[in-house]
């Protein structure tokens, strides 16, 4: 292999080690700025911090790869395994289109993620999806004996005896579907939560909806659940400020269904969490 053979594959391999280690440090930024859970769930995130470590080790032997090939150190190695063949660019690109086709695939994601500043699913987000307000239709068993549901009349035992109910974020979804299963159980009972304003059309100027996304696995499958509120000066408050709203429950009639709602006390206006997001319990069945 002469010099510039040696020169074009170093080339590629030093590019490689850069694009892989430039994805490492873009997740270990996204760790430090504590930042990583805008793109994914709480639970999934030790799976992206040991590919971080998988990046480093794959962009090291890359680099060291591209030093053999200026030393020249891999091109005699490369003779001793293949003393018939001239070349020995390992499929390199030949041109400068077939390169940036190849590696453009991977820079321009990790370009996007630097130029595109961090933001926070909202109402317009939630109007695309659909926020769904009877989440006890989601659990809905064939037989009133099923486990899960005993689990949510556990759990329904549980909130009973507290006053205020807080609905927390470990518990966000479990919590308003407790009180939607057992809705007529908890009608006068106080609640705290805390989300952004939502508010869709078939809403009145009394009504909006105290909405939070739930994440399984990453931002992309983020899905929006909320809980009715009545107050009445809803009208004066904007979409996707963030409130925590305290008041009693009621059953409302939205959509040709019977939903709980929130008749307010009180609705403090609070900057948004540094977690935004929320999460299924993955062991509540568990307990």
């Amino acid at each position: 292999m002469n010099s510039t053979q040696r020169v074009h594959e170093a080339f590629h391999y030093f590019l490689r080690s850069f694009i892989l280690a430039s994805f490492a440090f873009f997740i270990v930024y996204l760790v430090r700025t504590d930042s990583l859970d805008l793109y994914i769930a709480v639970r999934m995130q030790w799976l992206v911090k040991c590919t971080a470590l998988g990046l480093y080790v794959v962009a090291a032997h890359q680099l060291y790869r591209a030093i053999q090939a200026v030393s020249g150190a891999h091109s005699h190695d490369h003779a001793h395994a293949h003393d018939c063949c001239d070349d020995h660019s390992h499929d390199m690109p030949a041109s400068w289109r077939s390169s940036l086709l190849l590696y453009g695939w991977f820079a321009l994601p990790l370009a996007l993620a630097l130029l595109i500043p961090n933001g926070l699913l909202g109402s317009a987000m939630a109007a695309a999806k659909g926020v769904q307000f009877s989440t006890g239709e989601l659990v809905m068993p064939e037989s009133p004996s099923d486990p899960f549901l005993r689990s949510f009349a556990k759990y329904g035992q549980e909130l009973s005896k507290h006053n205020p109910i807080r609905i927390q974020d470990d518990r966000f979804i479990e919590t308003l579907t407790a009180l939607d299963l057992y809705k007529s159980a908890f009608i006068g009972k106080t609640v705290q939560i805390e989300g952004f304003v939502y508010r869709e059309s078939g809403m009145n100027n009394h009504q909006f909806s105290v909405t939070r996304f739930a994440m399984s696995c990453c931002s992309a499958d983020a899905y929006p659940y909320g809980i009715l509120v009545n107050d009445d000066k809803a009208y004066a408050i904007e979409e996707n400020e963030w409130v925590t709203v305290i008041g009693k429950l009621s059953i409302a009639s939205y959509g040709d269904k019977d939903v709980i709602q929130i008749n307010t006390s009180s609705v403090l206006f609070i900057p948004p969490p540094d977690n935004p997001y929320v999460s299924p319990d993955i062991n509540f069945e568990l307990e």
